[in-house]
């Protein structure tokens, strides 16, 4: 079974890409997509299902002619959708109704509509890219996690400025009362926000001295210290799939288990998206069984490969990392879904070394693991059986 040990994350995906500006909008077909148009340019939000990713861009049209205010309020936002044919349907955004022929004719006209169409193919297809590409990121071990400090940035409040009280509140007690009174509260509210400013910096102080000291007692070999300073480092990796992860550090330091939950071969991408050459649509191809498993495959080696790294680096105390990993599937006996291990190995800190990590996009990557000591059952095609994973801390 799965989750063997005492220290369990959720690694999301962290990569987020938001740009904003003004302009006119569609809807894009594939899902996740949506552009807005109006006479101003076009607003493009789009997001790949299944990771988390979303963006918004947006392009100017041509220089509108003047118009008059009647005019302007009787402009139309339109939504574009992508149907199942891979055609882009255009319709009213306010009252879902078919685009008047002039509108139609002014939204295919949008220069920038089919450059847009593919880059929203590019971002798309960029999903499996990512998941191929997650151990591309791995530091050397050579290079363990450091103390950075991290600044305070919030400014403190400002003093605020006394109201003088005048010549008239001289001469009228009552006006020169209100004023003091409204000046003693600006005063007081000021006392009250930089409390609370000073309550928070000392806050953050107080945090990061915690912060160099986990730093520099996991350095030292204390497993606790350890464990915080390799979890804190795994959260904060932009993954590409949500990924869980338990792990453990052995008492003496020197061992690091880990745990890997996988994301299903069911989560990795079924499709591909190419703009048409000669028409203002989408086409969407299958991907194989057979890419898909290899892909599965080579996803499944980097996740394991990137865990084994970041400790490595995190820990230079460490001296073998072992590493398990297991997905969810119908048990073959009783259909009920269940834990099986697809992969797990053990890695010496000096095996690991010997990786030049200027090159890592020139491994293959199951062919890597066969370096280590590896319990692992797959077809070259990428099928995984399943297997008893190597034993835990002792």
């Amino acid at each position: 079974m799965g989750l063997r040990f005492r220290r369990s994350l959720k690694l999301a995906p962290g990569v987020r890409m938001n740009f904003s500006a003004s302009g006119m909008g569609m809807s894009f077909g594939v899902p996740g997509a949506r552009v807005s148009v109006g006479p101003r340019g076009v607003t493009h939000t789009a997001g790949m299902p299944g990771t988390g990713l979303s963006w918004t861009t947006t392009t100017s049209g041509r220089a509108a002619r003047p118009r008059s205010s009647a005019a302007q309020e009787a402009s139309t936002t339109a939504s574009l959708a992508l149907k199942d044919d891979g055609t882009i349907e255009l319709r009213d955004a306010e009252t879902d109704s078919p685009l008047p022929a002039q509108l139609v004719k002014h939204v295919l006209d949008q220069p920038k509509i089919r450059e847009w169409l593919q880059s929203q193919c590019n971002h798309w297809n960029q999903g499996i890219e990512g998941l191929l590409s997650v151990h591309l990121d791995t530091p050397p071990p050579e290079r363990p996690a450091s103390y950075t400090p991290v600044a305070f940035s919030e400014a403190p409040p400002p003093a605020p400025v006394p109201r003088p009280i005048g010549l008239l509140g001289q001469v009228f007690a009552g006006r020169r009362q209100r004023i003091e009174a409204e000046n003693a509260t600006a005063e007081h509210a000021h006392r009250v926000a930089y409390t609370e400013w000073d309550a928070t910096r000392s806050a953050h102080e107080r945090a990061e001295f915690e912060r160099a000291r986990r730093v520099e007692r996991a350095h030292a070999g204390e497993a606790d210290a350890m464990q915080d300073l390799l979890g804190a480092r795994l959260t904060e990796i932009a993954w590409p799939r949500e990924t869980l992860v338990s792990f453990e550090v052995a008492p003496d330091g020197h061992t690091v288990m880990l745990d890997v939950d996988l994301p299903e071969i069911e989560s990795m991408p079924t499709q591909h998206a190419t703009p048409a050459a000669r028409e203002l649509r989408v086409l969407v191809k299958a991907r194989s069984q057979t890419q898909r498993q290899r892909e599965y495959m080579i996803h499944v080696h980097g996740i394991c490969f990137r865990v084994i790294g970041e400790a490595f680096a995190t820990l230079p105390s460490v001296a073998a990392v072992v590493v398990s990993a297991f997905s969810q599937r119908p048990a073959k006996a009783t259909g009920q879904v269940e834990d099986e291990y697809l992969i797990s190995a053990c890695v010496e800190r000096s095996a690991w070394e010997r990786i030049n990590f200027q090159r890592l996009a020139d491994i293959d990557l199951p062919t890597c693991f066969e370096q280590f000591e590896l319990r692992r059952k797959m077809t070259k095609s990428g099928v995984f059986s399943p297997i008893e994973p190597l034993g835990g801390v002792s």
